[in-house]
């Protein structure tokens, strides 16, 4: 599983519940824009440097 949950139905119910539970995501879209953009801006050949620029941040905030 990654960041936007791909292939998310792969994994059995109890267990996707175990992940939530264990790791969970308080706060996750208020920190990693800010994070993300500072990547993006200081390394703009970077991986993440072209999903943010074309809204990646908005679309975790607004998700």
């Amino acid at each position: 599983m990654d960041l936007f949950g791909m292939r998310l139905e792969e994994l059995a119910h109890k267990s996707l519940m175990h992940i939530l539970e264990t790791h969970p995501h308080d706060g996750f879209r208020s920190c990693s824009g800010p994070c993300q953009k500072h990547r993006a801006d200081t390394k703009p050949d970077s991986h993440i440097a072209g999903p943010v620029g074309i809204g990646l941040i908005d679309m975790i905030r607004e998700a």
